[in-house]
């Protein structure tokens, strides 16, 4: 970066600053001309597959971005659960499973970090993950999911997940956990 080089972007969408790294890393990027801030970014991708979803990141009623702290449906607690992980392909095929540590959950869903898989890849096709504690209240108790967004650090990689279609009683259980 030079002198005459910003340190960030604004977001074509929400006018949010983007870290020019936030583009190397590959959180944020520019399609067209117009920059995608991570927020913006995924609720384009919804948008593709649901047209007349309203984004997630803004407020229905002003269309303006929410405050971070309002971006959640649920508050999300710091843990340290040990789980199994299952990747099902879209027609429902186990892919692979391999192990992860929950660094924080939520009743809508959760921060894995530590993933370790058999094959140290994640399919490139339409998936989902289904987790399950190895102990606790939930064990022996699949909970599947979406993948929301990949984070990939230094010191390993990170998944996000949204829970689906999670049952009543799984969500109690949960509420015991977090």
């Amino acid at each position: 970066m030079t002198m005459d080089e910003p340190a960030s972007v604004p977001c074509s969408f929400c006018q949010t600053e983007i870290a020019l790294k936030d583009f190397e890393m590959g959180r944020a990027v520019k399609i067209a001309g117009r920059n995608y801030c991570p927020q913006c970014m995924a609720s384009a991708v919804e948008r593709g597959k649901n047209p007349d979803r309203f984004p997630d990141h803004l407020n229905p009623e002003t269309s303006q971005p929410l405050a971070p702290r309002d971006r959640r449906r649920h508050e999300r607690r710091e843990t340290v659960l040990f789980l199994e992980l299952s990747i099902y392909l879209a027609n429902g095929r186990l892919h692979h499973r391999g192990s992860a540590v929950a660094r924080n959950v939520s009743l809508s869903g959760a921060l894995l970090g530590g993933v370790i898989l058999p094959t140290e890849r994640i399919p490139a096709e339409p998936h989902r993950i289904g987790i399950r504690l190895l102990e606790g209240p939930l064990k022996d108790q699949e909970i599947l999911c979406r993948v929301v967004r990949y984070f990939h650090r230094s010191d390993g990689s990170e998944v996000a997940l949204e829970f689906e279609g999670t049952e009543t009683a799984k969500v109690e259980q949960l509420r015991k956990i977090i």
